[in-house]
């Protein structure tokens, strides 16, 4: 999944769901994508 910021198409959440997330790293891949990685807030991970 590469989600975008803007564009058209369908949602890939439901409308109106609103989550919390703390950011848990980021890593650069080779093809140039950076990945990432989030856990919902509150949670141990």
């Amino acid at each position: 999944m590469h989600p975008i910021v803007l564009g058209g198409g369908k949602p890939y959440f439901r409308s109106g769901l609103s989550l919390a997330l703390k950011p848990l790293g980021t890593e650069r891949l080779a093809q140039g994508v950076t990945l990432l990685r989030y856990a919902p807030a509150g949670s141990d991970n």
